[in-house]
């Protein structure tokens, strides 16, 4: 059952059992390992590394799985709490804690100077750096680093103070699995109030673009064979032809006419500007594109 606060282990296992899942409305992730680092970081002084936004509904959510096996093939007989914000830390934390990991992507910690940085060969061939996942995952245990640390010279098996040291150390890092993040959890199953939430709380933080956020206000939270409209639908009859993908980033098109009367957002001054963004990263579909958004009906911001 997911509380407040919600432990860093508590995460991991509800993402494991499917009980924590992302809606395919949010952006990939996209961290860097220097982000992780520091993420792991500040868990490790306990500084706050802010809030997780989860959604709790009835709504059969359209889902997307994690970049990290874990949770991959979680199959739960209920309905678990959607991910509006702190996707890019759950990720984040779920790859640390995954031991399929590409050693390339992990995250490694100097136990004498208490840095974290991103995996390299030449860090991780010196003994005072440790593979974060390898203890976080329990392939390893602390009294198994210490021993590596005695047998490669970098602390004295007569130096007790060193040693105890080193040990307090490993064990706080082993203590990241009890760190607490506060839990924000909305009970709605309104989708425009929703929608709304997750576009405010998505202008932060690693930024979604202006059009990825209107596309929300339409695309999000489709539904599974309810009878919803899905993304792209809305063109089907004219261009059938064109891959969902490509329609995805007409969808601040339609969404325009639902953007909320307090938003205090321009529609055709936004219109015309991600219609000339799209004008220069569409190629070969420049044409078909222009001829879309000529036919717009200015007073409504509608496709006619």
């Amino acid at each position: 059952m997911i509380g407040n606060p919600l432990k860093v282990e508590d995460i991991i296992s509800e993402l494991g059992r499917g009980g924590m899942r992302l809606p395919e409305i949010q952006r990939k992730y996209v961290w860097v390992r220097s982000q992780v680092a520091k993420l792991l970081d500040s868990i490790y002084r306990g500084y706050p590394t802010g809030s997780l936004l989860l959604w709790d509904t009835t709504q059969e959510i359209i889902f997307k799985d994690l970049e990290t096996r874990i949770g991959t093939n979680a199959k739960a007989d209920f309905n678990p709490k959607v991910v509006l914000d702190g996707q890019q830390r759950i990720t984040s934390l779920a790859r640390v804690f995954d031991p399929s990991t590409a050693r390339q992507d992990r995250i490694i910690f100097n136990v004498i100077d208490e840095i974290f940085e991103s995996y390299s060969p030449r860090n991780a061939s010196d003994p005072r750096w440790i593979d974060v996942t390898q203890l976080l995952a329990n392939e390893v245990t602390e009294l198994d680093v210490l021993d590596r640390l005695i047998e490669a010279g970098i602390i004295d098996s007569k130096d007790k103070a060193l040693k105890n040291e080193v040990h307090e150390r490993l064990k706080k890092l082993v203590d990241m699995r009890k760190y607490q993040y506060p839990v924000e959890i909305i009970r709605e199953d309104d989708l425009e109030i929703v929608t709304e939430v997750f576009i405010r709380v998505n202008s932060g933080g690693t930024r979604l673009r202006e059009a990825e956020l209107e596309a929300s206000r339409k695309h999000s939270w489709p539904l599974r064979e309810d009878g919803r409209e899905l993304p792209g639908t809305w063109l089907r009859p004219r261009y059938s032809f064109l891959d969902e993908s490509l329609l995805l980033p007409l969808q601040p098109v339609r969404a325009a006419s639902k953007i909320s009367k307090h938003s205090g957002i321009d529609l055709q001054k936004r219109s015309r500007k991600n219609g000339d963004r799209l004008m220069k990263e569409s190629g070969s579909l420049s044409i078909l594109l222009k001829g879309m958004w000529e036919s717009l009906d200015p007073s409504s911001c509608r496709l006619i």
